[in-house]
């Protein structure tokens, strides 16, 4: 039997607050799954990141913005009152359809070529041992055989500008049970490159000017950074299914930087759950 607005009791509201809130959590799972890494709650997330550091707070995770995003869905319904629980629940996915519009998706601006040409003719840092000696991989001759679209506006770093040449050295202890092409596509192997200095956010793997090549369980990967800051620190998140979720930091110079080694630690955890309990600041 429908009542009217009037007639609810406050027990009757918070099952509907319920019913929304639930509705919001439905939604929230599908756009995360559905949208890949384009899902705005990174983008929510983010900007709740930059909020708590200006108060001084901690970095809140990603099942937090889910929370925050079911409380705005249960008191939606004193604004919108629906009239049945199927309706407060539809009303849930509304909300979140209305609130995701405020947030564009934010994949990373694409990684720029490396200065090969540059990197070959500058000296390494003393005691580097570069893969490029290491694998018998010459730094002027990676060819990315597995994942790269090169995007029309980037372009290569000339050689007169500065930027910090970087070559990371990803490596996965048991493999990948696919090809990483494969994996990029379906959303089961993400990366980010943060510059904390001009908080610019690069995504590794999709729309890269790098050069990029996986074998043998390990990932070679070499770009050019723009900047013109003496040291800069670098923020790497890789994710990977198979895998937990790793950030590392790495303090680069002008030019050409030792090798950035990241090593992944194997983890029966599924991603999802992963992604939820770890706050996503960039």
């Amino acid at each position: 039997m429908q009542k009217s607005p009037g007639e609810y009791s406050p027990l009757d509201m918070m099952g509907m607050g319920l019913a929304a809130a639930v509705g919001i959590a439905a939604a929230t799972f599908f756009d995360l799954t559905q949208s890949d890494e384009a899902s705005t709650l990174f983008v929510f997330n983010k900007w709740l990141a930059r909020l708590t550091e200006m108060l001084g707070l901690g970095n809140i995770p990603l099942y937090g913005v889910v929370l925050i995003l079911m409380g705005i869905g249960a008191l939606s319904i004193l604004y919108f009152q629906p009239v049945t629980i199927r309706g407060a629940f539809a009303q849930g996915f509304g909300v979140l359809a209305a609130v995701t519009t405020l947030a564009p998706s934010d994949l990373g601006g694409a990684l720029p070529s490396p200065d090969t040409e540059a990197a070959s003719l500058e000296p390494l840092p003393a005691g580097d041992n570069s893969w490029f000696e290491e694998e018998g991989i010459s730094s002027r001759g990676l060819v990315p055989p597995v994942y790269r679209v090169p995007v029309s506006s980037v372009t290569a770093v000339q050689r007169d500008e500065q930027g910090y040449s970087i070559r990371m050295k990803i490596i996965f202890p048991d493999g990948l049970d696919r090809q990483p092409s494969e994996l990029i596509d379906s959303g089961d192997l993400r990366g980010k490159l943060h510059n904390e200095e001009s908080k610019q956010t690069y995504n590794l793997f999709r729309n890269s000017g790098a050069d990029v090549m996986y074998r043998d369980g390990t990932m070679y990967l070499s770009s050019r950074i723009p900047g013109d800051i003496p040291r800069a620190s670098l923020v790497a998140r890789v994710e990977a299914e198979g895998y937990r979720i790793v950030e590392s930091r790495f303090d680069a110079s002008l030019g050409v930087n030792p090798v950035w080694t990241i090593r992944m630690a194997p983890s029966s955890q599924p991603l999802l759950l992963q992604r939820l309990r770890r706050p996503y600041w960039f």
